[in-house]
This record gives C-alpha cells, structure tokens and sequence, in this order.
C-alpha cells in the first residue's frame, strides 16, 4: 500500500531518521526491489544484501514459528484493535527475544514489523454472517494454516495461485477468496468480482518483518546498534499507524458502495467460530515442534502476555 511504502522509499521516515540520529554515521541505500520478499531472508543472512524486508508468512513451511498470525482468533475481530495488537506483540521483549533467536539461526537479526493488516477477510458471491453461512463454500486459500482452518469451519479449500484466483471467482470456480481487506480491494479489486466481504478470524494478520545481516549487526558499535533498535521501534509504529489508515479507508470506501456489503459475523458468531477452531492452536505449536524450534509454547505465552497488557493499559489510572 501507499502509506506504508512512502515510509521505507529513499527519503522516507526510516532513512531519515536512521542517518539525523547516527550524525550520518548510518546511511542506507535503498534498491527497489532488488529480490522477492520470499528471497530476502536468504540474501540478508548470506551478506548479498545488508538489510531488507522479509516476507516472513511466505517461509511458514520452514519456519512455521512465524506463521503465528495464522491462528484463528489469535487477535481481536477488531481490525483496527488487532492491528494495535500486532504492535504489542512485536514490541514485546520475549517475542522480539524469540523472533532474533529464530532470525540468527538464518544469518539475521529481527529489527521491526512491518504490520501489514489482516489477511483472513471473506470475499465472497455468497453473504457470510454465520458459521453455517460457511459450509460447504468453496474459498480459495493459500497457507496450510487457513485451510485446514476453512475445512474445519465447514468450507472448501481450493489451491489456486494468485495470478489465477481472480478468474476463477469470475467463472465460478470458486464462491471466493480468503485475502486480507486493504490487498483485496486496492490491489485485487475483489469488490468488482464479489458482492461482499466479510472480516474473518482465518488470518487475522499479515506482517512482513525488516532484517540486517547478522555479522553487519554485530560489527557495528554499540550506540549505532542502539540507534538502530530505537529507530525500528519507532518506525514500528508509524507502519501499524498507517496500517490503521489503510484499513479505515478501505472499511469507508466498501461501506460506500451501492452493490456492495462490508460484513461482520452475527453476534455470538465470531467466538463460536474461533472455539471451533481452537485445536488449530495445537495444529501449530505440533508444526513448530516438527520444524525443530523449541519456542512454541514460549511464543503463545508471550503473545497472549503482551495482548493482555495492552488491554489493561489505562488512559486516566
């Protein structure tokens, strides 16, 4: 999205504060789309780039431990409170622990999430308001997570690529696709093709996390390490922030449509789905155990601590 492009482009909030607050000591050069967000990881932690964005959500087969945002209801049905949420998680001290521990094992240490919103939004032909609205639904989904999570609603996974699943909701191959609200309307235009949308619990978010070479990290002197940490937290909130933007516009512009229906699950709806999609939780902290990390149960601990306290925080204590 736009917002959230602006802060990373050259002469952008991140580059510039990164070299105001080094004196210049800190200086990046940033190339466009120099690989894929599903090879950045691998460039970063084999030195061919020094800092780059990964698509964490693209490496959940071989580091299912980030695929956490997957789990139905992890986070608020809120869009806007599960964004916030996102924030506290990854500003948390024990995830931001566990995500370098994981990110070093690559060659990479973990700076900032970069939130991108959610990704579990039902764009359908069909009306879904409640849980039985969902059966036998034939939706396009892509991760494993989401669809073993459809198919335990009731609804039918079909795999179909993302250059492809616009046709096939025109031809009727499917009822629709599981794709988060800002992609699914700037980007997909899933509102030309569907006739409405409904906020979902499938995956209720989608981040894509900045990183540094390890060795590059770990070279530099400690106050410039420091600056950078400082630096990524506040750039860190500026992307959930812009994010919160690009999910109120896009709730405005489909509110405003004619021929089109913002949704919501019925009252009660919403939890009776995410309880009935509660064994998913293990399906995940099983697919982290097979990959080899020992941090799953650490993980949910953390998460549901950190969501915990950004809701006790208090305005007027």
């Amino acid at each position: 999205m736009m917002a959230l492009a602006k802060i990373f482009s050259p002469g952008g909030p991140y580059q510039r504060l990164l070299y105001e607050r080094s004196n210049g000591r800190i200086e990046l050069d940033i190339i466009g789309d120099a690989f894929p967000m599903a090879d950045v990881l691998e460039a970063v932690g084999t030195g061919k780039i020094d800092m780059g964005e990964a698509g964490t959500p693209y490496l959940s087969a071989t580091y299912p431990l980030w695929a956490w945002e997957a789990i139905p209801g992890i986070l608020s049905e809120d869009r806007f409170t599960a964004i916030y949420e996102q924030l506290a998680i990854y500003l948390d001290p024990t995830v931001r622990d566990i995500y370098d521990k994981t990110f070093r094992e690559a060659g990479a240490v973990f700076l900032f999430a970069d939130i991108q919103g959610d990704n579990g939004a039902i764009w359908s032909t069909k009306r879904v308001t409640t849980v039985n609205d969902l059966k036998g639904l034939k939706l396009r989904a892509t991760a494993k997570m989401v669809s073993q999570s459809l198919q335990m609603a009731g609804a039918s996974p079909v795999t179909i690529g993302a250059g492809d699943f616009a046709s096939a909701v025109a031809s009727g191959v499917v009822d629709g696709v599981i794709t988060g609200i800002p992609y699914g309307w700037d980007a997909a235009k899933m509102h030309t093709l569907t006739s409405s949308v409904t906020v979902g619990p499938f995956e209720p978010g989608w981040t894509a996390s900045i990183i540094m070479n390890a060795e590059k990290f770990d070279a530099l002197p400690a106050d410039l390490q420091q600056i950078l940490r400082e630096v990524s937290d506040e750039t860190a909130w500026m992307v959930a922030s812009a994010c919160v933007d690009e999910q109120q516009i896009c709730a405005w512009a489909l509110n405003e449509m004619s021929d089109f229906e913002y949704l919501r699950f019925e009252s009660g709806e919403w939890d009776k789905l995410v309880e009935m999609l509660e064994p998913m939780r293990q399906v995940w902290l099983d697919d982290v155990e097979a990959s080899g990390n020992p941090y799953g149960p650490a993980m949910l601990d953390a998460i549901e601590a950190a969501k915990a306290e950004y809701h006790a925080f208090e305005t007027h204590p």
